[in-house]
């Protein structure tokens, strides 16, 4: 279309402005809206940031400590009850090799004589 007028072509071009503006100011109202959105889901200030961050801090300390005092009474428990427990069975083995190997009198038993015949390694065959 030729402008010879030119209050058409002003008036077409102040309204292709005007349907701009319309659709920049909505994507404006838009962007306003997540960020207000955004900010209410996400802390206010920097302050609360840090004071989060040395919360976890002082957990994470809290929780190394109390993993090592776990860890160092399962070792001192572990260490008394497997001790008690060598001590225990070193007796009852010492006891069963006394009472197999020598009779009441004090002597060497019969049954100390089965076990070293039955011990024994099988005789060499030379052929």
């Amino acid at each position: 279309m030729s402008c010879s007028d030119p209050s058409p072509c002003l008036i077409e071009r102040v309204d292709n402005t005007l349907q701009s503006l319309q659709t920049l100011y909505k994507a404006q109202r838009d962007m306003a809206r997540e960020l207000a959105e955004l900010r209410q889901t996400t802390p206010t200030s920097a302050e609360s940031t840090k004071k989060e961050i040395v919360l976890l801090k002082k957990e994470i300390e809290d929780f190394k400590k109390w993993k090592d005092d776990l860890r160092k009474n399962m070792r001192s428990a572990a260490g008394g009850c497997g001790a008690r427990a060598r001590n225990a069975f070193g007796a009852i083995v010492s006891g069963l090799c006394r009472v197999l190997t020598l009779s009441p009198g004090g002597e060497p038993s019969t049954i100390r004589a089965l076990l070293t015949t039955v011990l024994r390694p099988p005789p060499r065959c030379d052929f």
